[in-house]
């Protein structure tokens, strides 16, 4: 069994070179589709999801050679089909980023579902909405066609109903070949989706707004090879950062794109972590002394990741399984919300409900049998006799006696449901369940 043994108590210090960023790098690699002439990309991390990329490019008929460890040469001179291959684009969830260069150079593409992780629901609808607002025709289901108009795609202003940073790349790709002034708001402005606005400019697209959430993009009627180096990531570059800000080791890090880390600095800085440039580097001091620094009115600082304005939790976030007799199969991949009946917090005994689903067609929903009470001995609302188990089926009431809601109220707040945070004065309690419900 294969294992890391670290041997901690020392400062790590040294120099890196950061690998390119692989989020930068898939729609770079797609943007090879623009045009006939040829792409030379540097920085190329040689990881799976790339290899997964190019064998889809050269299933479409895009030459790919690799010129060195981290350079590949791509051109689309010969394009063959504009239907991807199913059993590629299921290993990546970037393979949609070949439609919109396909829909904008060939008028048309054929898409499969695309693969990819499983982290809660991952919606297209901003990739198709910036595709109808350009002029294109969207159907399909689980697999989706689309058609451009006879006289090609139409400038326009695209409003993103979410930063989606594929999203904004699809977009990007669409009006960088689609002649006159597209703006597009509510863009997502993450470092890899300047690298790619950056290759588009070198390949002849005028694009304002870089790192910003509206670009404008002044596309144009056919695109150029060019020469383009991948953006370094910026996640590790912050991990490092990290490692030697823990350990009080001196770093330096070769070849950064200083706007790129603009924020990750900034977060570093309010913890006491300084670090600074040097000829192209970032140097990070060693021996430097951590201090959390409060906001404005010594209110407790954080920093969010965003992921408490998800809708709901992605561990019920699946595929709805199938119900006989009762409509289609749904594609392993498609994305399903979960019912608000289901959102609910662990039980008293800390573990949580497996995830139950309503049936389709209207029926009318009951709550299963492992939500009700387990009839723990002298647990005020349990079913340990048959008085508690007589409540619970309603024929008692709802009122549970004033002695034994102070114990219900420190039982239910001991275990909060896991995924969701404990909001204090928020919660309602249902007599006799056991469990606790969020508003």
């Amino acid at each position: 069994m294969e294992k890391f043994i670290i041997q901690g108590g020392v400062p790590l210090s040294g120099e890196i070179v950061p690998a390119g960023n692989k989020n930068a790098a898939l729609p770079i690699l797609a943007a090879c589709l623009l045009t006939d002439e040829e792409l030379v990309i540097g920085n190329v991390p040689n990881i799976r999801d790339v290899q997964s990329m190019l064998g889809l490019l050269e299933r479409l008929g895009v030459k790919v050679e690799w010129t060195g460890d981290n350079e590949v040469k791509l051109q689309a001179d010969s394009v063959s089909s504009t239907e991807v291959d199913e059993e590629l684009a299921s290993r990546i969830r970037a393979s949609f980023l070949v439609a919109g260069p396909l829909l904008a150079r060939f008028g048309e593409v054929k898409m499969p579902p695309p693969g990819g992780d499983t982290i809660g629901r991952r919606r297209l609808d901003a990739h198709l909405d910036a595709f109808r607002d350009l002029g294109a025709k969207v159907d399909g289901d689980v697999w989706i066609e689309m058609s451009a108009p006879k006289d090609g795609l139409t400038a326009t202003r695209i409003f993103m109903d979410e930063p989606s940073v594929m999203g904004t790349e699809n977009a990007l790709l669409a009006a960088a070949l689609t002649e006159g002034p597209t703006t597009i708001a509510n863009a997502a402005c993450e470092p890899h989706v300047q690298d790619l606005a950056r290759l588009l400019c070198k390949m002849g697209a005028e694009i304002d707004g870089i790192g910003s959430n509206v670009m404008n993009v002044r596309g144009q009627k056919k695109l150029g090879g060019a020469e383009h180096t991948v953006c370094p990531d910026h996640i590790e570059i912050a991990s490092f950062m990290a490692l030697a800000a823990a350990t009080s080791g001196e770093l330096r890090i070769r070849g950064i794109i200083p706007q790129d880390l603009e924020g990750i600095r900034r977060h570093f800085r309010r913890i006491g972590l300084q670090t600074m440039e040097e000829s192209g580097d970032l140097m990070v001091p060693p021996e430097q002394k951590l201090t959390i620094k409060d906001d404005h009115g010594e209110a407790i600082p954080q920093i969010d990741d965003g992921l408490a304005r998800l809708p709901g939790r992605p561990d019920l976030d699946r595929p709805r399984p199938r119900h006989p007799g009762q409509g289609h199969d749904p594609d392993p991949r498609e994305d399903v919300r979960e019912p608000a009946v289901l959102r609910r917090q662990a039980r008293r005994d800390g573990r949580s409900d497996p995830p139950q689903r309503p049936p389709q067609g209207g029926r009318e929903w009951s709550e299963p049998s492992s939500w009700r009470p387990t009839g723990e001995p002298g647990h005020p609302g349990g079913n340990g006799d048959a008085h508690r188990g007589a409540r619970r089926a309603g024929h008692l009431g709802d009122r549970q006696r004033r002695a034994d809601r102070p114990r219900l109220r420190a039982d239910r707040r001991a275990a909060p449901r896991s995924g969701r945070p404990h909001r204090a004065g928020r919660l309602r309690t249902r007599a006799g369940l056991g469990s606790l419900q969020t508003l």
